[in-house]
């Protein structure tokens, strides 16, 4: 199995399965999901933390870029198939370009008007790279439209 030094972390190996060694604990690191369904791992270096996701460095360490493309696509939209064969440099509109209406993002929008306070949700989607949206009056609504809640995301909003 192919391993390599992760680039700026001189103590730390990463190897072609996403499996990482850091030679300060001698063993292996635990990744953990962050907020956005991506794994993620810890990684240290002068007395500072610095959250890595894997994905990406598996594509820094063993996937050519010779175009300097900034994203990584999960080709098959599965956020933890960090397999290499899953992964691949795109640029953000590529990138834009794999997604679907289950890729969607609800956002809580507040706002004030005369000294009222009004929520709406908005939930957008991306159809072949073009961004889509939809008001909703309730959460229960939105998550009805979404379908499928796999890569569900909430943001909150105040424009006040």
């Amino acid at each position: 199995m192919r391993s390599a030094k992760i680039e700026g972390f001189e103590y730390y190996t990463i190897y072609e399965n996403g499996d990482i060694w850091s030679d300060y604990k001698k063993g292996l690191l635990k990744p953990s999901l962050n907020n956005m369904g991506y794994y993620k791992v810890n990684l240290y270096k002068d007395g500072k933390v610095y959250y890595k996701k894997i994905h990406r460095l598996l594509a820094i360490a063993f996937i050519p870029n010779p175009e300097n493309k900034l994203e990584i696509d999960h080709i098959d939209r599965v956020r933890t198939n960090n397999n290499l064969s899953n992964l691949r440099w795109v640029t953000i509109k590529e990138n834009n370009n794999n997604r679907d209406i289950c890729k969607g993002c609800i956002l809580i929008l507040k706002t004030k008007h005369k000294d009222k306070v009004y929520e709406y949700i908005q939930f957008s989607w991306y159809v072949n790279g073009i961004r889509k949206r939809k008001i909703f009056k309730t959460m229960k609504d939105a998550k009805k439209f979404q379908l499928l809640s796999f890569c569900f995301h909430v943001w909150f909003h105040q424009r006040f």
